[in-house]
Parts: C-alpha cells; structure tokens; sequence
C-alpha cells in the first residue's frame, strides 16, 4: 500500500508581539523615555504641568471649561501656605491668599545662571563613596557632639564600612530618635574608641576617592579627615538642588536647600528616616542621588523640571525641624546661623 505524499507546509504561525523596552517611571529621571500622560490629550489636560512625571507630547486639548467665578469660589488652604500644586487649575480661589515668599524666578534658573550657580561634574572623577555620621549628645548644647557610628557606601550602593565608636566623653543623651543608638543596647558597650575606627577606615578607603554626601563636610569634619592625604575631594549632593533666595533675609544663607528625606520622597518616590535614623541607609540615598542627578546643572529643561517638583511639593520638614529638642539637647542650630 501507497503511502500519501506529505501535505505542502502551511503557514508559519504568527510570531509573539515584541516586548516593549521597560520605561523609566519619572519623566524627571529620563524624559524621552518616561510614558506619556493619558490626561495631557484630554480636554481639561494634565493639572501637574511641567511636575507631571509623564511625557507631554504635542500642544495639548486643553479646552476652556464652564467653571463658577474665581470670586465665588472658597479660598485653597494650600495655597495660603504656598504649598498649591495645581496652579492655574485649581478649583479653589487663589486670590488675595497670602503666599509665602521666597520661591525664586524658577523660569530663570538655568546653566546660564552666574558661574557660582552652576554645579558641573563633568570633570569629577571616581572612584566615588558615600559616607555618612551619626552622633551622640555628650552636652545640652547644639554642636556637644561625638561620633558614635559611621557608615561608608560604594558606588555600586554596597556597604563597605559600618562600625560603632565609642565616645570618648560622657553621654548625655543617645538621642535614640535621631540614632537609633541605645543606651541598654550593646550597640557602643564593645565599640573602639575613634583613632582606632579611623586607622581601620582609611586602611580600606583610596586616598584619591571623592567622599559624596548631604552635608558631607561635617561628615569628614566630625572623622578629622584630610584632602589629598585621606581622600581627594568632597561633593555635597544638596548643592544639587540649592535654590537662590527670592529675598535676602540672612546674607549668609543665599540658597535654599531640600533635606536628604525630601529629595528623596519626590524625586526618588521612596521614604526614609520615617523612624530612626540609619547611616548606610542614609549613605545609599544619598548615592543613589549623587548618581542620578550629578549631571542635573548640564540640562536647563531637566533641571528646571526637579527644581519645580522639589519647591511646589510640600516642605518635608527635617528631624531637627520636627523634633528641636531631645531630652534636654538642642538638634537646631542657634537662629541667624547656617547649618
């Protein structure tokens, strides 16, 4: 018996759609490539403006809407703490609210801007470290302080030095909140003293290495570390973000500046130091930061665009702010002087 010839092949079966390229989340982060609003096309448009953390392609439908008068509208409780983010489409009345002053000219801001304005790291080489200090109170006064932990950071944001100090003079206050250091705990019970945690630190630590950090300079003050003999130059990532004052209330503090929590909450989506404070946790955000936006100053859309979302969030107030006083010791500095 014959066999049957084989059937001609049929058609290939259709291939899978292609997976789209992951996005990035934050059109701050990576405009291009951020997804595009859903509401920008829409005909009452995207309340977020130039904060929206999706794209806006093309003019926008924006139409005018058939909305009661200004005047007849109830005042925004936002707006009367400078703290509106809706602008021109809010639904509540922002005239005659009393905004607090001190936003600056955000449309000038700008790598045009006088050279002192501009912070360009371009030229900034590694290898980069994170590095961050917690201290205990050892008087009631703001700067009675020693060094009770301290925390360094990789690039790659892992941990490559945590240790504990013990403090050479007698404690006040562990000001737990703010350190998470307890006086029952074992935390500083078997802790060496400082010259012997800095003699391992800078066994480890290259001496050409860029220490990053927020306020990194009383980090390496508190360490008495020296430029060109334990490391070779500093990078404080709050300058990143400093704004100039409107006002010039105190000649000595000509920019504002956004803590490390609040930088962190609307630019990187995440929170930190809700609770107790942690260095490597602290050191890791504030790498995370030096990384993504130490080009921030080379791109005016770009930073115009983090500057906006930084000053029309609500202030994150640090813990200083929040908590003034522990157990009797002040966290502030005296007013009239800068942190």
């Amino acid at each position: 018996m014959e066999t049957s010839p084989p059937l001609p092949p049929g058609p290939a079966p259709p291939l899978p759609p292609p997976v789209p390229a992951p996005q990035a989340k934050y059109a701050i982060y990576n405009p291009s490539a951020a997804p595009p609003c859903r509401f920008y096309s829409k005909p009452q448009g995207c309340m977020k403006g130039r904060g929206c953390p999706f794209r806006h392609d093309g003019p926008g439908r924006r139409q005018p809407r058939n909305e009661r008068p200004r005047e007849a509208r109830p005042p925004c409780r936002f707006f009367l703490k400078g703290q509106c983010r809706n602008g021109d489409q809010c639904t509540f009345a922002h005239e005659g609210a009393p905004v607090e002053a001190g936003l600056p000219n955000l449309a000038a801001l700008s790598i045009a801007s006088p050279a002192d304005d501009a912070v360009l790291t371009r030229d900034l080489l590694g290898p980069f470290f994170a590095v961050d200090v917690e201290c205990v109170a050892t008087g009631t006064g703001y700067a009675d302080r020693d060094v009770a932990r301290i925390a360094i950071v990789s690039e790659n944001e892992l941990t490559i030095f945590d240790a504990y100090v013990k403090p050479t003079k007698p404690v006040v206050s562990y000001l737990t909140q703010l350190t998470g250091i307890t006086a029952s705990g074992s935390h500083l019970e078997h802790a060496q003293p400082l010259n012997e945690v800095l003699t391992n630190l800078k066994a480890i630590l290259p001496k050409n290495c860029v220490l990053v950090g927020q306020s990194v300079d009383k980090d390496v003050a508190w360490l008495q570390l020296k430029p060109n003999e334990d490391f070779r130059e500093i990078f404080d990532v709050a300058t990143l973000f400093r704004m100039p004052h409107t006002t010039l209330q105190n000649p000595s503090t000509p920019y504002r500046y956004f803590s490390l929590r609040h930088v962190v909450k609307y630019l990187l989506d995440e929170s930190i130091q809700e609770s107790d404070h942690d260095p490597v946790v602290d050191a890791i955000y504030a790498m995370k930061v030096f990384k993504r936006y130490r080009h921030l100053h080379e791109s005016p859309e770009h930073r115009r665009a983090v500057l906006e979302t930084l000053a029309k969030t609500p202030q994150t107030p640090s813990f200083a702010k929040r908590h003034p006083v522990i157990d009797g010791v002040e966290l502030a500095p005296p007013k009239g002087t800068s942190d």
